[in-house]
């Protein structure tokens, strides 16, 4: 099962607020309990957090489609792209995309987990993923490293929401080395860990 690498998105327009309420929406449904059949695709949006030492300096927003097939030994996917927010104020866009396809490391992550036993069990969802952002403005490069763990890393981490997997909702993870100068990301030359969260609704 391969990722939508080829989507072209859209420049992003939203805002945290908008952001936050369409996550709060889809974070409020239940969790989906196993088992799930067939196969879906989800559409939505990724918000990274970015950073200024230990301050947060503002946030970027990119739209997300992960493709899900509940019964395949690579289950799930995901591709985002169409980056920007606001950084110190300013707007910020990025070129790039990020995807499962493109995760480094020798043994990058895909895998929907079951949550429990019995009947109240729950499905949850992992994958690594890989990619550069370029900043448009000053044409630093952040690429993402591998890893699995808190400290490294990039990945996304969710759980499978509503009726039959209507939607997921999730934490990003993105471990990032800057090429070409100072991350606006990360606040730094070196490499670094920004966070965020994700939602996806089934289409």
């Amino acid at each position: 099962m391969s990722a939508c690498s080829s989507v072209s998105f859209d420049e992003n327009t939203t805002t945290q607020a908008q952001f936050d309420t369409a996550l709060a929406t889809n974070a409020a449904l239940a969790p989906s309990t196993v088992p799930l059949f067939g196969s879906a695709t989800y559409e939505g949006e990724m918000q990274i957090d970015t950073m200024s030492g230990t301050t947060q300096s503002g946030s970027i927003r990119g739209g997300l489609i992960m493709e899900a097939s509940f019964s395949s030994t690579n289950p799930i996917t995901a591709t985002a792209g169409g980056f920007a927010g606001t950084i110190d104020g300013k707007r910020v866009t990025y070129s790039g995309q990020l995807s499962s396809d493109d995760a480094p490391g020798l043994l990058p992550l895909n895998v929907i987990t079951r949550n429990g036993v019995g009947v109240n069990a729950t499905a949850d969802m992992f994958v690594s993923i890989g990619g550069t952002l370029r900043n448009d403005e000053t044409g630093v490069r952040n690429r993402l490293q591998s890893g699995f763990g808190t400290g490294q890393g990039s990945w996304l981490d969710g759980s499978f929401r509503g009726a039959n997997a209507r939607a997921v909702t999730g934490d990003v993870q993105l471990n990032i080395e800057p090429r070409g100068g100072r991350s606006a990301i990360t606040g730094t030359t070196n490499d670094a860990i920004v966070t965020g969260d994700f939602y996806a609704v089934a289409n």
